[in-house]
């Protein structure tokens, strides 16, 4: 390890194995990464410039992202990592040179390009290791490159002792590194993913998709909470508009995903593909199915518990959910239109009615509903209130799980959700109360009076309830304050002190 940075024709024949014309073999490409990966820890400045030499060598290296360990040789060329780093968005010093090389050649586009082949391969030849590797690989790396870019604050002459033409080329490549200013590269991987999604049962690109969109966010958010001042300034100044502008016109799109699990069993494609190649995989399985179908008599009790298993949302749903609660606390007049215009908070809504077991959707649900109730706009308060009537299902649901006991043979699976939203609700209400009369919302007209009466008993008995007990210790009783001595041994002051 310490001669090889010493001897450049040794990391180019290193370097050359990723070039060739075959699939590379999986062990070799393990162990000629791993060197590589170290080298750039070792001697990135050395190691970045005879990539550089090397003509159209990141392209090479997006073609072969079906491999875990190339995958992750293309942040390592940005600057080096740590193991929190994904978590603390504390990577090593930013490798000029490499952030250079990633951006001239345009990474994402290329990465892009990689997925959308790959999409092409798996639906016309069938999954295959390369391309579902190359789909689940693909959005990864480039959030993980964004992760570095989005950490890195951009270059100015007076500090980094840089002249102007090159902090100009290093900011318009972070830049172009960042998805958030350039996000047309994952939006396009989106798309791709949408419709792939008509005739993918597993939605393998829309899931991987989602999953890189909502990781990026989170790393977002905890940049600008972050402990570093210069990860929370640099992290502050991206801007997401861009980004939230392409995202929110798949709204849309996205809402009529969710809108097929509001849809009969079978009635979407993906559904009868899925089915079909169960009958191919696994025909016993088909056979059983059918036959549960028949009457309880000539069945028996096995068939009964087929016919009545609940039907599942799914991951890539809840996802795709969880991507919306973000766009439901960006609200920004465009997003907050399209939200209303796709229905958004009806559809929403009525999968947690459809899927009241699922405590995920529940959570993701009453986030949506927070953040809608928090925001600045009054389009999405409208929606829940008059178009979901969100008080209404509340008294409804409310007085359901007041009529039936907890231990029922099937309870109801939301009485802790219905505390949350409400709770949500009534600061809502509070703050409406208070708020100008040109900001705030007429009530009275949206809501029906007997509803609104039943509602702020709720409020009055259970939140009210709710906010005592969780003022105390472990839902106890509130522990009197005593006066302390500071005497000896912190004893009450109305004891005596020996």
């Amino acid at each position: 390890r310490g001669v090889l940075p010493r001897t450049p024709p040794l990391i180019e024949q290193l370097l050359k194995y990723f070039e060739a014309d075959s699939v590379l073999h999986s062990v070799g490409t393990v162990r000629v990464s791993r060197v590589v990966f170290a080298l750039l820890n070792d001697s990135p400045l050395e190691t970045i410039r005879l990539m550089a030499k090397r003509k159209g060598f990141v392209s090479t290296l997006a073609a072969r992202l079906y491999s875990v360990p190339v995958a992750e040789l293309l942040p390592q060329m940005f600057s080096t990592s740590k193991p929190d780093s994904l978590s603390s968005l504390r990577f090593g010093a930013p490798n000029l040179e490499g952030v250079l090389l990633l951006g001239d050649a345009r990474v994402h586009e290329l990465i892009a390009d990689a997925f959308a082949d790959a999409e092409r391969e798996r639906a016309a030849n069938g999954e295959s290791y390369r391309s579902v590797a190359l789909i689940e690989n693909g959005p990864r790396c480039i959030g993980a490159l964004t992760m570095r870019a989005m950490a890195t604050a951009h270059f100015e002459p007076e500090t980094s002792n840089l002249d102007r033409l090159m902090t100009k080329r290093l900011n318009s490549a972070l830049d172009s590194i960042n998805i958030f200013h350039q996000p047309a590269p994952l939006i396009r991987m989106l798309d791709v993913g949408l419709a792939a999604a008509k005739t993918d049962p597993n939605r393998r690109c829309l899931r991987a998709v989602v999953n890189a969109i909502i990781d990026t966010l989170f790393a977002y958010h905890s940049g600008i909470k972050s402990s570093s001042p210069g990860i929370s300034r640099a992290v502050q100044a991206v801007n997401l508009d861009p980004f939230e502008d392409m995202l929110a016109l798949r709204i849309p799109a996205l809402t009529g995903v969710l809108r097929e699990a509001l849809q009969p069993q079978g009635a979407s494609n993906a559904s009868e593909q899925m089915q079909h190649q169960q009958h191919r995989r696994h025909p016993e399985v088909t056979e059983a199915t059918k036959n549960s179908t028949q009457s309880e008599q000539t069945s028996g009790p096995a068939s009964t518990a087929l016919e009545h298993a609940p039907m599942q949302l799914g991951s890539v749903k809840l996802k795709i959910i969880e991507m919306l609660v973000f766009l439901f606390a960006f609200q920004t007049t465009e997003t907050v239109q399209l939200l209303v215009e796709s229905r958004t908070p009806e559809v929403v809504f009525a999968l947690l009615l459809r899927f009241e077991w699922n405590n995920m959707l529940q959570n993701l649900v009453a986030m949506s509903i927070e953040a809608s109730l928090i925001g600045r706009d009054k389009a999405l308060k409208l929606a829940w209130l008059r178009d979901v009537s969100l008080m209404r299902h509340l008294v409804e649901l409310w007085e359901r799980a007041q009529r039936e006991p907890e231990r029922a043979p099937e309870p109801v699976a939301y009485r802790g959700w219905l505390i949350r939203v409400s709770k949500a609700l009534d600061g809502f209400l509070a703050r409406n109360a208070d708020a100008a009369p040109a900001d705030a919302l007429d009530i009275a007209a949206l809501v029906d009076p007997d509803v609104l009466q039943r509602f702020k008993r709720i409020e009055t008995a259970e939140v009210e309830k709710i906010n005592r007990l969780e003022a105390t210790p472990l839902g106890g009783v509130e522990v009197p304050k005593r006066t302390v001595s500071i005497l000896r041994n912190l004893a009450p002051a109305e004891q005596v002190l020996i």
